[in-house]
């Protein structure tokens, strides 16, 4: 279902005013990053703005964005997005080097932590704090920790199949822009959002539904 693009960008507005978290550190104010917008029929998208993101204007706070930062929607996003990609597209010899890359960097860390924890492991047995077998259990146990876990092998295969503008960050995009693709999927579902007003909404949307089967208008 289509929503309305004037309806969405308040909707947008209001969610983006709605989910501003700033922590302050003695002095020091941070805006936590908000969390994934995702529309009504399953698409996600990043949408960002604060002082630290690709926006205007570039301040923290509830303030009227008119352009923002996108990062990584779920599905190709239409080509009116494309001057604003931070790559749109990238030849497939480059993904394969970063993915090359990746694994290459990956095993040399592991074998890095393998090895540290070994010494660790006989360093504490040869002081007697533990025993052979203690202290084997607990080599073991820090090799796993440190096991192969191929978080940027994953980023990297994702990107070697996937097309680039899933894959990128969008600067400075009018905020129009954003909410006529949230139109195009049918809003924000505030609940999976993560809306924190969301709670309140549904608290008013159940207590309008209360009244009105009360005066017998819903059957």
């Amino acid at each position: 279902m289509k929503l309305d693009s004037g309806a969405a960008l308040i909707m947008l507005r209001q969610h983006m005013k709605d989910t501003i978290k700033i922590h302050d550190f003695s002095g020091w104010k941070s805006q936590e990053i908000r969390p994934q917008i995702v529309c009504v029929d399953g698409v996600g998208l990043s949408v960002q703005a604060s002082s630290g993101h690709y926006c205007e204007p570039r301040i923290d706070g509830p303030v009227t964005y008119y352009s923002v930062e996108v990062g990584y929607p779920d599905i190709v996003p239409p080509l009116s997005w494309k001057p604003y990609a931070e790559e749109w597209s990238k030849p497939l010899l480059d993904k394969i080097k970063s993915f090359k890359w990746a694994i290459k960097d990956r095993f040399k860390r592991w074998f890095k932590e393998v090895r540290i924890s070994c010494i660790s492991g006989y360093e504490l047995w040869q002081d007697k704090e533990l025993s052979a077998q203690a202290a084997l259990r607990l080599t073991w146990q820090r090799i796993r920790e440190h096991s192969y876990r191929g978080t940027a092998i994953r980023i990297y295969w994702r990107d070697l199949w996937n097309p680039m503008p899933k894959n990128t960050i969008y600067a400075w995009i009018p905020i129009e822009l954003v909410a006529e693709f949230i139109a195009e999927h049918g809003g924000i579902d505030y609940l999976k959002s993560k809306n924190p007003k969301w709670e309140y909404m549904f608290d008013d949307l159940t207590g309008v539904l209360k009244q009105n089967l009360e005066k017998g208008e819903l059957q």
